[in-house]
């Protein structure tokens, strides 16, 4: 990837005879000061023209599919931006010329590391919107499941309309032991009653709702072991209406 040297080190001075700068600069062996004749203007050479182009193709295609938010800075920063109200000259601005000074240099140089941080902060912004992404497909599957636990109760098939129930919350309790910072360790075969104890341990929530989740991982209990009493259909009705308030209230 093209980077700060290359954009600094553009190959030389320019073939024909151009004025030069006189700049001061501190000898470190000897601490003395002393005058140095530097070029005025550097010739651009066609090499980094083409591999500017190829590199800034790249971040724009990538920027433009991951974050659209983002590509209008990108895009000033190729061609011309505005800091703080003062006009600035963007990257292709200054390479439109065939020479270019030094002070022109260090602008590139500084758009091309304002680039290079954008398409870097990529990575963290999409984590972001993954668990956004997860987030949304897990309350809208929930909440369609819970609907169909609803339809099971009012047809009667009471067990199966608290068994789904069931296994929503836990997967619920699941998906908050994941996205908890740090994530809650949990072994594959934890159920409900254990999920609960380690998200209260973890100070996830309270007794209040520790109680209300272990109250409803009885009734899923009673749902799934034919050999339990059969299930009040109140019950169940409850726990379906306490799943879809627990997961509203903890948001994974």
């Amino acid at each position: 990837m093209l980077g700060l040297s290359e954009c600094l080190d553009f190959g030389g001075v320019s073939r024909k005879p151009l004025p030069t700068e006189r700049k001061m600069s501190i000898d470190d062996d000897y601490e003395a000061v002393t005058e140095v004749n530097l070029p005025a203007q550097v010739e651009v050479p066609a090499k980094f023209l083409q591999d500017y182009q190829h590199w800034y193709a790249g971040c724009l295609a990538l920027v433009e599919v991951n974050m659209p938010a983002r590509e209008a800075e990108l895009t000033q920063l190729h061609e011309r931006t505005n800091f703080s109200g003062a006009q600035r000259t963007g990257i292709m601005n200054y390479l439109r010329s065939d020479y270019i000074s030094f002070d022109s240099q260090v602008a590139i140089s500084r758009c091309i590391q304002q680039i290079q941080v954008i398409v870097n902060s990529m990575p963290a912004y999409l984590e972001g919107r993954l668990h956004d992404i997860e987030l949304a497909v897990a309350q809208t599957y929930i909440g369609d499941q819970l609907l169909e636990a609803e339809a099971l109760l009012k047809a009667g098939y009471v067990r199966a309309a608290g068994a789904v129930a069931g296994v929503l919350l836990e997967r619920h309790l699941k998906m908050l032991c994941d996205h908890h910072g740090p994530p809650v360790k949990y072994p594959k075969t934890a159920g409900i009653s254990k999920l609960n104890d380690l998200l209260k341990d973890a100070g996830v929530y309270d007794v209040a709702p520790w109680r209300k989740v272990q109250w409803m991982g009885d009734v899923r209990n009673s749902c799934d072991h034919a050999n339990k009493a059969e299930p009040k259909k109140s019950d169940v009705a409850d726990l379906i209406s306490e799943v879809r308030k627990f997961v509203a209230l903890f948001v994974a």
